[in-house]
């Protein structure tokens, strides 16, 4: 499976780590593990490292998926580190999310993603 899902203790937030190719169902999957920890650990911010994965779903399930974020997400906040590869599909997954009241941005460094999501 291409995204891994864990707590980050010391940092008292949720991490995904995606790599290589991650399609709608592992996003899909993915959401599931951090709402759950969100259930039972009552942590609302999640880190994104996708800095190693390669490619993206096509347009229509970024949409679906950003449009489901609003209803399932709005009080988290998720801050999310990219690879080049997959700007545009982050790019324009932010957009629909953001466009629809979910605390999401994306970052070129991990550091910047991690200041702005423990701010």
């Amino acid at each position: 499976m291409p995204e891994k899902v864990s707590i980050r203790k010391g940092l008292n937030l949720i991490q995904i780590d995606s790599f290589d190719v991650v399609t709608e169902v592992e996003m899909r999957a993915s959401l599931e593990t951090v709402m759950q920890l969100r259930r039972e650990h009552g942590i609302t911010r999640v880190f994104v490292d996708a800095s190693k994965q390669i490619s993206m779903p096509s347009t229509v399930p970024i949409f679906q998926f950003g449009s489901e974020l609003a209803s399932t997400v709005r009080d988290m906040k998720f801050a999310v580190y990219f690879s080049p590869d997959v700007g545009h599909g982050m790019s324009f997954l932010e957009d629909v999310a953001v466009n629809r009241g979910v605390q999401v941005k994306r970052f070129e460094t991990a550091d910047a993603a991690l200041e702005w999501l423990l701010e």
